[in-house]
């Protein structure tokens, strides 16, 4: 049975640890913060602004029909990205996220890392709005990834 460190894990060596992703930032978070508390900004700062991606995974046990089991793993993938003056940053958190999207297809594949037997992508285009993080304005932009494991 897959586990949720078995899906952070195939995750971080497929995707978080990626090259293309370390240019972007090394803040990689894995928990839900406070994003009005100061000490927050210290660990979402990269190259002296606000600048981390955020996954949270959480699984789901359905039963099905004739006794099966399945585990749904749900990926919230986040990028907050400090606002700028000009709103050249609101392109480079998309791209951002463009670049996430193109490693989790290609490095997790299809079965992210043989954890789960198939996935389904978000069908609605990334979402961007914009947060307050300890005063500082953001720009936050969301995907979410399911991944399925019958049992």
């Amino acid at each position: 049975m897959t586990t949720l460190e078995q899906v952070r894990t195939a995750w971080d060596t497929a995707v978080w640890q990626h090259e293309s992703i370390q240019a972007i930032t090394d803040k990689i978070l894995t928990a839900d913060l406070n994003l009005s508390a100061m000490r927050e900004v210290t660990a979402m700062s990269f190259q002296q602004k606000i600048n981390a991606f955020m996954c949270l995974v959480s699984v789901s046990d359905e039963l099905r029909i004739m006794q099966q089991r399945r585990r749904t793993f749900t990926v919230d993938a986040r990028y907050y990205l400090e606002i700028d003056l000009r709103g050249e940053r609101y392109n480079a958190a998309l791209d951002a996220m463009d670049i996430l999207l193109g490693l989790v297809r290609t490095e997790l594949g299809g079965r992210w890392s043989n954890t789960v037997d198939y996935v389904r992508y978000q069908t609605s285009p990334i979402d961007m709005s914009r947060v307050v993080i300890a005063g500082k304005p953001c720009w936050v932009a969301k995907y979410k990834f399911l991944g399925f494991k019958n049992l």
